[in-house]
């Protein structure tokens, strides 16, 4: 079976999930989907305030997954999200852009997962 570049960003997202906070300990969690539901709750959590003054939780995901501490732990430099965007085959022709692409291409993929029920 052919890994395509969602699998890849999936793969992604799971493997990066610090898991170090008592609240994200997989035994409690249980499952892979457990996981990313706790993700999302945190992410929600996080966005519940910016969100009464009109920010979208498309637009706290970026400072949500960039800021400290969080629950999730990318690769911030912009070569590597450069290199990682590459190997998932969305093409960044302007470096201005990396990372807000990166991020959107992430949140994208997370919810779109999230919509179908983390399958």
């Amino acid at each position: 079976m052919k890994t395509t570049a969602e699998d890849k960003i999936k793969l992604y997202v799971l493997t990066h999930i610090d898991m170090s906070e008592q609240s994200m300990q997989l035994q409690e969690v249980g499952t892979y989907k457990g996981l990313l539901r706790e993700l999302m709750r945190k992410l929600r959590s996080y966005a519940r305030e910016r969100r009464s003054l009109g920010f979208s939780e498309k637009e706290c995901f970026d400072p949500f997954v960039g800021g400290l501490p969080s629950y999730f732990t990318i690769d911030f430099e912009t070569y590597r999200q450069k290199e990682l965007l590459k190997e998932w085959g969305v093409s960044c022709r302007n470096d201005d852009y990396v990372s807000g692409l990166f991020y959107n291409t992430l949140y994208e993929v997370i919810k779109k997962w999230e919509d179908e029920e983390w399958e």
